[in-house]
């Protein structure tokens, strides 16, 4: 049985840990505290007391702010320099950097710890997402084919019906099982049936969420494809602000965008990388594709700890959501899929002119 012990401060009992994982405090630095507050003379109690609240006060939330989200607090900003992390939480969501975002080293060790825990969830999860979006379809396609054998005048419209219904079926449950996925990657509290819960409350915001995600960085890939590598760097994050915050549709994009902003290439830097092998595994013959299944988990929670940077570096921004501006984005990218029609016709009427005159040129 696994070592038990009581945190010194609030009695909270759990496996030996530097950080209380109740109330968050540096358990070896209030023991310390304690240690110093029993050798100070009386004469200096009030003092001594002064110097102890403030500087456990800079370490701990206050007990009525422990439950609130860490992005609504004030982040806690230490040097961590030479400090090697361990036993990281994506609960905890204490990944203070300051300056900048965490190393990508030290990113990839941080997300292994996390993998280590979580990769039996996280992979069945990602399973069941995939699973659940090509059951529906072979259902229906199937029922589709059968009905066509007992009415083979209306053979091809049955098995097209099948397969229209059953892609919006397949839709609808996949998009249950990636937010289920999603939740558990945020939450590592979060066991299978809890996680699908929450997925299946969220289905709808989960849909809409990715219409407008892929509708506008397609369009920005239309658009001669910088664009659409841009969009999708700085909306990168919007199924975790879905999860966590409830920011649903074009606000879940806006305020992903607002945290990469003055991050952009530091965030691209890191997910290009961690897109470069995955890419790469997906390459190795046979064995491949069970190894990017293995993988996903793994990249989510890279991403998902970038994102947990964010939040400690800006805290819970502020970001423009006017009527407008979601108008503007669906506009732009919309623009994307009306200018490459444009180009064509512009150059097929170029071609059709100039065929034209040389024949006028001939006949001449």
């Amino acid at each position: 049985m696994e070592e038990k012990f009581k945190c010194p401060r609030c009695g909270f009992e759990q496996s030996p840990t530097e950080d209380c994982r109740k109330c968050r405090v540096k358990i070896p630095k209030y023991l310390d505290l304690q240690k110093r507050r029993r050798a100070v003379p009386d004469g200096g109690t009030q003092r001594r007391r002064a110097e102890d609240d403030q500087q456990t006060s800079e370490e701990t939330p206050p007990k009525e702010d422990r439950e609130v989200p860490v992005d609504k607090l004030k982040p806690i900003v230490k040097d961590t320099t030479n400090e090697k992390p361990q036993g990281i939480s994506l609960n905890s969501e204490k990944f203070e950097n300051k300056d900048g975002l965490t190393g990508v080293g030290e990113l990839f060790d941080r997300t292994w710890d996390i993998y280590k825990r979580r990769a039996g969830t996280l992979i069945a999860l990602y399973l069941l997402f995939i699973v659940f979006m090509i059951i529906p379809i072979s259902v229906f396609v199937g029922i589709g084919f059968l009905f066509s054998k007992a009415l083979p005048d209306i053979r091809v419209p049955l098995i097209a019906a099948g397969a229209v219904v059953g892609i919006i079926a397949g839709i609808i449950t996949g998009f249950w099982g990636f937010g289920s996925f999603i939740f558990a990657v945020t939450d590592e509290n979060l066991g299978i049936k809890g996680a699908f819960e929450k997925g299946w409350q969220k289905v709808w915001p989960f849909i809409w969420l990715f219409l407008l995600l892929f509708h506008i960085v397609t369009g920005g890939f239309l658009l001669f494809f910088i664009p659409g590598v841009i969009f999708i760097i700085w909306f990168a994050f919007a199924q975790f602000i879905l999860a966590r915050d409830d920011v649903k549709g074009m606000n879940a994009l806006l305020k992903s965008k607002e945290y990469v902003k003055g991050y952009w290439f530091d965030v691209f830097v890191r997910l290009f990388v961690v897109w470069l092998i995955s890419v790469g595994i997906s390459m190795i013959p046979i064995i491949g594709i069970v190894l990017s299944i293995l993988f996903v988990p793994f990249e989510m929670i890279f991403i998902y700890l970038i994102y947990l940077d964010l939040i400690a570096i800006k805290g819970d921004v502020a970001y423009l959501s006017s009527t407008g501006e979601k108008f503007k984005w669906v506009a732009l990218g919309t623009l994307g899929y009306v200018v490459i029609p444009l180009i064509i016709i512009a150059i097929m009427g170029a071609a059709l002119l100039n065929s034209l005159i040389f024949l006028k040129g001939m006949l001449k």
